[in-house]
């Protein structure tokens, strides 16, 4: 978060807003949604597809799968949401910091 703070404060947002932040294994954090404070809530599926398949990624290399690159957890990602989540525009990935 230490690093991640000091981009969302730097960012043109409005003076409150929502920052929806998910921490993926072997990752930075990742700022899934942002939304202004009256629009929190809001169902992004581009938003929620990103944990569920990293966690689903997580959870097939506990079981002794190989681990999958961050380029194939995105690709699946992308199944559920329709759309590739890096190009979401309400789904912002800030370079895995």
């Amino acid at each position: 978060m230490r690093t991640l703070a000091p981009a969302l404060l730097a960012a043109d947002l409005p003076a409150n807003y929502v920052a929806d932040v998910a921490f993926v294994r072997g990752g930075g954090p990742v700022v899934l949604e942002l939304n202004a404070l009256y629009a929190a809530g809001y169902n992004v599926p581009a938003a929620h597809a990103l944990p569920v398949a990293a966690l689903g990624a997580d959870l097939a290399h506990r079981a002794g799968y190989v681990a999958l690159p961050w380029a194939e957890v995105l690709n699946s990602a992308a199944v559920p949401a329709g759309e590739r989540v890096e190009q979401s525009p309400t789904v912002s990935l800030f370079e895995r910091l």
